[in-house]
């Protein structure tokens, strides 16, 4: 949404309301991006992003509608950090992109036993963690990176990469975000609208060819896959 210029001020009754789209041109571009099929599960998609506090209408006052309405998704007002489980994912993609750059990068592909052939690709070990997000001033204290590793692990965000151990600082376990941050998805994929016109999160997840085309969904406690997968999608390209 943002790449199509639908975020951006606007003004209603000599009011100006900062960084939000319209519940009307949010269903064209969910149409328009093959995210949904109809306006109907469009409009239930974005309740449910409502409902799982990743967006609000501007003043509070209406659900997500198919009408000349404002909404403002909550990392444009940093409103988000009032909620735990959204500030953690937003903790968790910003590490990554981080995790991954080029001047700060950590993650390597390992191979622990040599003898069964295994590859733990994108990975890295506790301790390097630890001391890295030191480095980096995303933590004051050995402590408080600890705790920061064990919060993405109890949020389903890392994992360790044969899920026997927590997150502790130790060079000999490996871990790996659990999502694949680069790949494009489409949340129609993610979505399903039932018979009875009930949302469902579906399992299947397919790629998106489309440049502005990756929108995320999530519920509140994201322990499934699919919901993670769906918290994702939203994330990256609104």
């Amino acid at each position: 949404m943002y790449a199509a210029g639908l975020i951006k001020d606007r003004k209603y009754h000599f009011r100006t309301y900062k960084n939000c789209v319209s519940g009307y041109e949010a269903v064209d571009w969910l149409l328009h991006c093959h995210h949904c099929r109809c306006r109907s599960s469009a409009v239930q998609a974005m309740r449910m992003l409502q409902e799982c506090e990743f967006l609000h209408h501007v003043c509070d006052d209406h659900q997500f509608k198919d009408e000349m309405l404002f909404y403002r998704f909550r990392k444009d007002d940093k409103s988000f950090e009032e909620f735990k489980d959204l500030n953690t994912f937003y903790k968790a993609l910003k590490l990554y992109k981080m995790m991954t750059s080029q001047k700060f990068g950590i993650l390597k592909n390992f191979q622990l036993n040599v003898l069964n052939g295994q590859i733990y690709h994108q990975s890295f070990s506790g301790a390097a963690f630890v001391d890295w997000i030191i480095r980096q001033k995303e933590a004051l204290s050995k402590s408080e990176a600890i705790n920061i590793g064990r919060l993405l692990l109890e949020s389903d965000l890392i994992r360790h990469v044969t899920d026997d151990h927590h997150f502790r600082s130790d060079s000999s376990l490996l871990y790996q975000f659990t999502l694949d941050y680069e790949k494009r998805r489409k949340l129609s994929d993610i979505l399903r609208v039932d018979r009875g016109n009930r949302l469902s999160m579906d399992s299947s997840i397919s790629s998106v060819d489309s440049q502005d085309s990756q929108y995320i969904p999530g519920r509140k406690s994201p322990n499934s896959y699919q919901q993670r997968e769906a918290k994702l999608t939203f994330a990256k390209r609104t």
